[in-house]
């Protein structure tokens, strides 16, 4: 902050950055092409994951782009007849690198068709949706491409189409269409894709145009192009590569194909095709660039089951009590303002767990609801989810919804048997608004094979001892809102069984419990934010806490920070020997267990006063050389890996290692004592009164400028204390001196006295001002400054910035 007698500010303009597109072809044979010259065309110019050395369609896109003097990186990861499933099982690593800025999907041929037709429309939507997921789990910025596979004359014959080539193009155009619709319809969870390129449709395109045949018997005529490989009729030629490409090249890049040239050096005359041909294609690519999406489908309407009426507490599994009868694994069930506010049970009755359903949904308003495990025995009690179509249209396993600002409880109280939430597949679980709160109580628990994702605002409790995520490649991700993992009964909470915790860049975790990531698993903060303690589910304010991390079962660094990621800590104090702060304590700690780079520790002060000086724990480790990425100068200090962030603009404030603990070192600045003694807690409140450039005496001087002169009450006039001009006796010679008030007792403030000679330039320094005295006042609070401008200056200011 700073404050001047006069500003003037002077804005540079910054030069542009141009940053390497980075773009990733998933595919089969369809995308590295089946026969030469395309096959290996440009192969040395683009990369292989899969050391195939392969060219195709990404080696024809890398060309093109050269052309168009653009600066693209290409890479190809194909394996001939495979589907979007084998990339997602075996390659993962590679696609959900976060590397990419683009990745185009392309899933095997005839598996977008109609189930009639022997496509699997279902697995085609399966696989896509997943691969999004891990694409942009890993990058949220990457776009995400469907390819749209074409129809062919071996194709259509062998799927029951026969000629008819416009209609196997036309179910594959639907079926694909559909999946990047998929996304569009449930925004709210997902990502979208970006586009489909519409290969399939250019080729269809360019046989209305005259240009094409689509006659297997005339793929030697020289005067018309043929798509086809001519010894399958199904595989791309050459040709039917290259108009792929284009396709790719106005999607990804925006280029108007007809700007192409065709002679010597292009990418058409090196695969050996004609000017004409290419023109041709140029413009068939073009005019499908232009073409109208198809409308989307209308939205499926979920099969809900609504609990209605019955006596309390509830049997879940009683038909009478809901609206369509006995519950079965086709319907999602809604729980709705209606319901009773009273217990429900999810089996009242011995000998058979609950039904399974596709989802759970809330709409509940203000409401608190709470489902429980058994009313008669304290035996286990099954909730099986088996995910699916959501009772508001999406796909989340347990959804309260926008409209819920209330409570539900699963499992929270004792005596009423355990609940065991059993979801089928991996999927979210949303609370949607930030006043909603999801409580999964000590007698409720999740179990299986799966990975779970908190989307939305709202908070999430987690206060069961259970773990779940069989498998080491499970996750617990936190995408959206507040994750409160709290101690239960036994003091522990283990949010994962064998998987990983992910914090990602629109989620909090914090709590009051312990966190045990699994075997070869960590907790990662991608972008997102660990803050200890609870928050308030009525007020959403932060409260004092001790998160505890345990690294018992885990042999990789216990918590890993990435940049962007910041931990949150509230500090609070009755007085300066109650000094009390939100805390992360490491048990079973290890060296290297923490990885800081560069990370901002932002604080929320609590205390209605200035927190004493003193030093508060952060960071407890039972392990010496529990951090890396710290650098530490010889008293200990922090000085390089971590650093103080928002909220702590009062103190002076240093972060230290004491111990094997992590240390924060308070200090009060002057600044912040005199602007409690001269506001109200109220107008420290309001930074219209009490900010550094507010003038409460609307005087013209500000806060941060009156404390600077020495002036106790910030509503007095400071005119009397402005700077001044004066002559001095200086080495003989009578000469006019610069002179301002000081307060002593300002360590915090940093005075500059700056000249110019034309109010747009400003110079300080030993070369152009030089202090000659100064004296302290009767006022035993300032000391007047003298300070002498080089000659040839008209103009002198005094510039006070905080320190």
């Amino acid at each position: 902050m700073k404050n001047f007698i006069a500003v003037i500010a002077l804005v540079a303009p910054l030069p542009l950055i141009h940053a390497q597109e980075r773009v990733l072809f998933v595919g089969n044979s369809f995308t590295h092409g089946h026969n030469e010259p395309a096959v290996s065309y440009n192969q040395a110019a683009i990369t292989d994951a899969n050391s195939s050395n392969y060219g195709g369609v990404p080696g024809i896109f890398k060309k093109l782009t050269d052309q168009a003097g653009l600066d693209y990186e290409v890479t190809i990861e194909a394996v001939g007849g495979k589907t979007l499933d084998y990339h997602l099982t075996y390659k993962s690593a590679i696609i959900g690198s976060g590397d990419w800025d683009v990745v185009v999907l392309q899933d095997q041929s005839t598996r977008p068709l109609p189930e009639e037709n022997g496509g699997e429309p279902a697995a085609f939507y399966s696989a896509a949706d997943a691969l999004m997921d891990l694409i942009q789990g890993a990058n949220a910025d990457t776009d995400v491409i469907l390819y749209e596979t074409w129809s062919s004359p071996t194709s259509a014959t062998e799927k029951g189409y026969g000629s008819d080539l416009q209609a196997m193009q036309d179910d594959l155009q639907e079926i694909i269409f559909n999946g990047y619709y998929r996304y569009v319809r449930s925004a709210e969870t997902h990502p979208n894709f970006t586009a489909v390129s519409r290969v399939g449709d250019a080729f269809m395109h360019a046989i209305d145009l005259g240009y094409a045949s689509g006659d297997s018997t005339t793929a030697s005529s020289e005067d018309l192009l043929y798509f086809w490989y001519s010894e399958d009729h199904r595989h791309a030629s050459y040709q039917g590569s290259y108009l792929s490409a284009l396709m790719m090249l106005g999607h990804i890049t925006g280029i108007d194909p007809r700007t192409l040239g065709t002679g010597v050096g292009t990418a058409a005359y090196e695969l050996g095709i004609t000017a004409t041909h290419a023109e041709q294609m140029h413009q068939v690519a073009y005019e499908t660039l232009q073409f109208d999406l198809p409308a989307p489908p209308d939205p499926p309407t979920p099969n809900i089951n609504t609990l209605t009426s019955g006596l309390s507490p509830y049997n879940w599994n009683n038909e009478a009590n809901w609206s369509e009868g006995p519950l079965d694994a086709t319907q999602s069930v809604l729980l709705d303002s209606d319901s009773p506010s009273s217990s429900i049970v999810a089996n009242s009755t011995t000998g058979k767990p609950t039904y399974s359903v596709q989802s759970v949904n809330f709409d509940i308003g203000a409401a608190t609801k709470s489902i429980q495990g058994n009313a008669t025995v304290s035996s286990t009690r099954i909730l099986n989810i088996g995910g699916g179509l959501d009772a508001f249209g999406g796909s989340d396993l347990i959804r309260l919804s926008d409209t819920t600002t209330g409570v539900v409880n699963f499992g929270t109280n004792s005596g009423l048997g355990v609940l065991e939430i059993t979801p089928a597949v991996s999927g979210k679980i949303r609370v949607g608004n930030a006043e909603g709160t999801l409580r999964i109580g000590p007698t409720a628990e999740f179990a299986g094979d799966i990975s779970l994702t908190k989307t939305g605002p709202g908070i999430l409790i987690l206060e069961s001892n259970a773990t779940w995520g069989a498998s080491a490649g499970n996750t617990f991700t936190i995408q959206d809102g507040f994750v409160q993992a709290d101690a239960s009964a036994s003091g522990v909470y283990s949010a994962t069984g064998k998987a990983a915790v992910v914090v990602e860049a629109s989620g909090v975790l914090g709590g009051d419990g312990q966190i045990t990531p699994g075997s070869g698993n960590h907790i990662a903060v991608n972008g997102g934010l660990l803050s200890p303690g609870a928050r308030d589910a009525a007020t959403s304010q932060s409260q004092l806490g001790v998160l505890t991390l345990n690294g018992s079962l885990t042999d990789e660094p216990l918590l890993q920070l990435d940049d962007a990621a910041a931990l949150v800590f509230d500090l609070d104090s009755d007085g300066p020997t109650d000094l009390q702060c939100d805390q992360i304590d490491l048990t079973s700690a290890q060296a290297s267990d923490v990885v800081l780079s560069g990370n901002a520790f932002d604080f929320n002060v609590l205390s209605s006063s200035l927190l004493p000086d003193g030093d508060y724990p952060l960071i407890t480790a039972d392990a010496a050389d529990a951090f890396t990425g710290l650098t530490i100068d010889g008293d200990g200090y922090i000085t390089g890996g971590a650093s103080i962030g928002e909220g702590l603009e009062d103190y002076q404030a240093q972060l230290k290692l004491s111990g094997n603990n992590l240390v924060l070192e308070l200090t009060q600045l002057p600044y912040a004592q005199w602007r409690q003694n001269a506001f109200t807690p109220e107008e420290l409140a309001d930074p219209a009164i009490s900010g550094d450039e507010a003038s409460p005496a609307n005087d013209g001087m500000s806060n941060l400028i009156k404390y600077a002169f020495g002036l106790d009450d910030a509503y007095a006039s400071a005119r009397s204390r402005q700077p001044w001009v004066q002559t001095l006796l200086v080495e003989g010679v009578t000469t006019p001196v610069f002179c301002f008030l000081r307060n002593i007792n300002a360590s915090d403030l940093i005075y500059v006295v700056e000249v110019s000679d034309n109010l747009s330039v400003w110079y300080s320094g030993d070369s152009y001002t030089s202090q000659i005295d100064e004296i302290d006042n009767e006022d035993s609070a300032t000391r007047t400054i003298f300070v002498q401008p080089a000659n040839g200056y008209s103009f002198v200011r005094l510039n006070v910035t905080r320190n």
